[in-house]
């Protein structure tokens, strides 16, 4: 089976160096020049339509879009000349092309390009759920993108495991999408060893799909993006970091218990980490093996 990446992620995913040093971020109240980019990826037609700017109908293939540079400055809060500039940028360094229309421009991004991904395991899929979840959380998008993908990952992994499958239903697997999601937001888990599912913690998250109003897939992605965000901010996780209006304070406990279970374990692995680069530091210099004698 072949799965074919949407192209956005694929933009958002291979920025090359030049790219990259252009788009440093500022610090200040407007946008950035990372979220203008981002945002002219938001604005790609996936689709040949008409797009209307002005009164003046422009037609876009695939990959391209119609804007005027007014109504770039309002959204991102840069002046006019700015935005310009920086359009004017990328195009000296062949990531989008424009063309002068009579009210506005025609933008095509130059490095649309389509991929192919085998899925011949669970664990590829995984590794693609992944990608797309990191690529929403980066800019706090829903998560029901991921969903189909989450769901093909269940119906993988349950018809893998054939007579011997772990769980009672294709959407229980889930629960190892979540954990796999809430691992892969930690930062130190790069550089650390994998984090086993404690049985009990795989317990109550799986209670929440029995039940008169069980959990759905989606629920369940947008809990690993609510627990990824608490994790980053050091706090548990509350209702107003739920911007898209998924849970109910009858949730917070579970998401509570969530949080502190990965605060301790990814915890424990920094710890492991910590002692780990010590005890190599320590045996590969000689005057330090020389003062543990």
């Amino acid at each position: 089976m072949k799965f074919e990446i949407n192209d956005k992620i694929i933009n958002a995913c291979k920025l090359n160096r030049p790219l990259l040093d252009m788009l440093c971020p500022k610090r200040s109240g407007r946008y950035t020049k990372l979220e203008a980019y981002i945002d002219l990826l938001d604005r790609i037609s996936t689709q040949k339509t008409d797009d209307v700017h002005t009164g003046e109908v422009v037609s876009v293939a695939p990959g391209e879009f119609a804007v005027t540079i007014t109504e770039l400055s309002e959204k991102w809060n840069w002046h006019r000349a700015t935005v310009r500039t920086f359009l004017e940028s990328l195009e000296e360094i062949g990531e989008i092309r424009k063309e002068i229309q009579k009210h506005c421009y025609k933008v095509s991004m130059t490095n649309q390009v389509k991929m192919f991904i085998p899925i011949d395991t669970p664990d590829d899929m995984l590794d693609y759920c992944r990608i797309l979840f990191t690529h929403l959380s980066m800019r706090l998008r829903s998560m029901k993108e991921l969903v189909p993908f989450a769901e093909q990952y269940c119906s993988l992994s349950a018809e893998s495991e054939g007579d011997n499958r772990r769980y009672w239903s294709d959407e229980a697997y889930v629960i190892r999408v979540v954990h796999a999601l809430i691992v892969s937001s930690f930062t130190a888990t790069r550089h650390c060893g994998e984090i086993v599912l404690n049985a009990d913690v795989e317990s109550n998250m799986l209670e929440t799909l029995r039940g008169d109003s069980p959990w759905s897939i989606y629920k369940w992605l947008q809990a690993a993006s609510l627990i990824g965000i608490a994790l980053d901010e050091q706090a548990k996780p509350a209702l107003d970091m739920d911007m898209h209006g998924v849970f109910s304070e009858s949730d917070l406990p579970l998401l509570g218990k969530l949080y502190d279970y990965y605060q301790s374990e990814f915890f424990n692995l920094v710890k492991q980490q910590k002692t780990s680069s010590a005890e190599h530091s320590g045996s590969s210099n000689p005057k330090a093996e020389n003062l543990n004698r």
